[in-house]
């Protein structure tokens, strides 16, 4: 199967346009087309488009994509400074179904989304955006002073006094907040879980441990008690607990 670098290559060459030509048509240096098709670097996706008006062809032809599906790249290391579809953070390309309407993919690093069924590991489909409704699962990015960026996957929730935060789905995670730097970069549309999860991974999501508050949230439920209502209950009765103890 050829890669894209071959492609690139010989649609070039059948062309007739040397390697200096062509990256003079799409406005790039020599040496990056070079490495484009050695395939020791990707083209984003502005000279994928590029290159497939020079080749008068489609850029699902260029990158060998069925008509029903759609290449999107992977996002690696991310540049400060940089759209985050630059080229510079691009590591490899993903061919999904078109009707996702995505425009990239991000693998998840680390557990803190874990309540919501996203593991580390897994791909976060995303589409671009850099505004998001209260309650969507987003991309945050936050420039770091190495020239690099973070990237975390949150909820994004509005409403809050001090700003619209990016609240974790793991109580072990803290709160991040939009005011500390953050900006939004992409909203979550799809999940793509390469392998399944081992019985720890399902035992360890759960935040209350089996056997142990079972009882207690069947008795709540019995007595139709909302989570804050129980909430409420436990405050007054460790109120009245510190109260007798303060009379000893």
């Amino acid at each position: 199967m050829s890669t894209l670098g071959i492609r690139i290559k010989h649609y070039r060459t059948d062309s007739n346009l040397t390697q200096k030509e062509l990256a003079g048509l799409i406005n790039v240096k020599r040496d990056a087309l070079a490495n484009w098709e050695t395939d020791r670097a990707l083209p984003d996706v502005m000279n994928l488009k590029k290159l497939a008006e020079v080749f008068q062809v489609s850029t699902d032809e260029l990158l060998q994509v069925k008509q029903n599906q759609n290449s999107v790249p992977m996002l690696g290391t991310i540049h400060a400074g940089l759209p985050i579809l630059a080229q510079e953070n691009i590591q490899d390309y993903l061919e999904l179904p078109a009707d996702l309407g995505a425009d990239y993919a991000l693998q998840v690093a680390g557990d803190a989304m874990i309540g919501a069924g996203i593991l580390n590991g897994d791909l976060a489909i995303c589409r671009q955006a850099e505004m998001a409704q209260s309650g969507q699962i987003v991309v945050a990015i936050a420039d770091l002073p190495t020239g690099f960026s973070e990237a975390a996957l949150r909820y994004f929730l509005e409403g809050n006094s001090a700003g619209p935060e990016l609240r974790p789905a793991n109580p072990q995670y803290k709160e991040l907040h939009m005011k500390d730097g953050y900006r939004i970069a992409g909203v979550m549309v799809a999940l793509i879980r390469k392998y399944t999860p081992s019985y720890p991974t399902y035992r360890d999501s759960w935040v209350v441990n089996e056997g142990e508050w079972t009882e207690v949230i069947d008795l709540a439920n019995q007595a139709g008690l909302k989570v804050n209502q129980v909430q409420q209950i436990l405050a007054a009765q460790i109120e009245i607990a510190k109260n007798l103890k303060n009379l000893d």
